[in-house]
């Protein structure tokens, strides 16, 4: 898989697989290309953090 294709999947992996993505994803940052690290940074920052759903009373 490309890293074009591996940055955009970023949020997309399932848990189980995960851990090994991001293992992938970290070796190829020194590697990018300056577009790819402006494209792997900006698709960090759309990336919703996960919060727990608080249970409405």
């Amino acid at each position: 898989m490309s890293t074009q294709e591996l940055i955009e999947i970023i949020g997309f992996v399932s848990e189980k697989d995960k851990a090994s993505f991001l293992k992938e994803l970290e070796l190829r940052v020194p590697k990018m290309n300056i577009n790819e690290k402006a494209q792997y940074e900006k698709r960090l920052q759309e990336i919703p953090e996960s919060k727990p759903i608080e249970d409405e009373e």
